[in-house]
């Protein structure tokens, strides 16, 4: 019990991983060691009543199954962001681009810009050419 004591303490003060969401599962989890240990102890050292015990009993197996959900849906989100962050770094970077009604909807004027670059490549970057403006020509006097 002193062990988990000196540990939760030592997380609260130090905060020792780079996430905070794991700082928070290790207190949370550090807490729950702590208060598990101090049923243990309630049972062993008291001597409670057979139902008093059983009771006892069954709040730790409760908060060892709550630890181990919150443990698991943490472990979860983490994964399915991990997961859904390469997926769409795949689909931005690959997959968009590869088919066509995967691509974006490009309005009017973007696609006849388009396709004069594929029809005109070598136009390309010229001032006024591909953006419709009008070039002014300064005749000297």
């Amino acid at each position: 019990m002193a062990m988990n004591l000196l540990s939760l303490c030592f997380l609260v003060v130090t905060m020792p991983f780079e996430n905070s969401l794991m700082n928070y599962v290790g207190l949370f989890n550090e807490t729950v060691a702590l208060f598990i240990s101090y049923l243990i102890a309630q049972i062993n050292d008291l001597r409670y009543d057979p139902p008093t015990t059983v009771i006892i009993g069954n709040t730790i197996v409760y908060t060892i199954y709550l630890s181990w959900l919150v443990n698991g849906l943490v472990v979860l989100g983490v994964a399915t962001s991990e997961v859904h962050g390469k997926l769409r770094k795949l689909y931005l970077t690959k997959l968009r681009w590869k088919y066509s009604w995967l691509r974006p909807k490009m309005d009017q004027q973007q696609q006849s810009e388009t396709k004069r670059e594929r029809q005109f490549p070598e136009l390309e970057g010229r001032a006024g050419s591909l953006t419709g403006k009008k070039m002014r020509l300064k005749v000297g006097d």
